[in-house]
């Protein structure tokens, strides 16, 4: 259930998130979008959020 809210609240990112993340696939060389949301997923949990 987690995996599905998580993909809910990524399809609501702003405009300013989408483009942070298309900026973030530019950067890291990441080829998705669910690649790059997944990244941001983990890097939050790696700070303990």
């Amino acid at each position: 259930m987690k995996v599905i809210k998580e993909i809910t609240i990524a399809a609501k990112v702003s405009q300013t998130q989408h483009d942070y993340i298309e900026q973030l696939m530019k950067d890291k060389g990441i080829k998705t979008k669910s690649k790059a949301i997944q990244y941001l997923i983990d890097q939050s949990r790696l700070f303990g959020k």
